[in-house]
């Protein structure tokens, strides 16, 4: 196998990660908050894929939101302890931050510190990316056995024919 045709299958395992992914966003029914996210998650999922120094880096980006969204959290939910509950940060407002401070806190710690509150529960985390990168990481792992594998094997040949006399 050829670095180009490699990097071309591993660029076709990106475009279908992609399109599943954006697929999830659009299909997701969970959140209170589907309609801000999902157009503009949905449109901007992309991918690169990068060959440096005989390796290859396959990497995805999309808007910041998407982060939140994935973990269900934001305007006035927070993830504590794995669990979607409604709070904010402790510091989020000046009366506490300066409570907190004069208690000898860092920013950092502050920064840390959540606060939880009652209310309903209406956003849940939906796990749009990671599951189907999971799911397909073997496929990926494949492609790049194949191929450092052939490149491998191309280099003991090499050496041995460098040895016959």
């Amino acid at each position: 196998m050829t670095e180009q045709e490699f990097t071309n299958e591993v660029r076709r395992w990106a475009t279908v990660r992609k399109r599943t992914a954006a697929s999830a966003v659009s299909s997701s029914k969970k959140g209170v908050s589907k309609k801000e996210y999902t157009p503009e998650l949905e449109k901007n999922i992309t991918y690169s894929v990068r060959t440096k120094k005989g390796y290859t880096s396959v990497s995805f980006k999309f808007p910041r939101h998407g982060v939140f969204y994935h973990h269900g959290v934001g305007r006035g939910y927070i993830l504590n302890g794995g669990t979607v509950t409604r709070g904010h940060r402790a510091g989020s407002n000046k009366a506490s931050y300066e409570r907190l401070k004069k208690q000898g806190y860092t920013d950092n710690q502050i920064n840390k510190m959540k606060t939880t509150s009652s209310g309903a529960i209406r956003r849940h985390p939906v796990d749009w990316i990671n599951s189907d990168i999971a799911a397909s990481i073997g496929d990926l792992a494949n492609m790049a056995a194949n191929y450092y594998g052939d490149k491998a094997l191309q280099q003991v040949l090499d050496s041995i024919d460098k040895m016959k006399i």
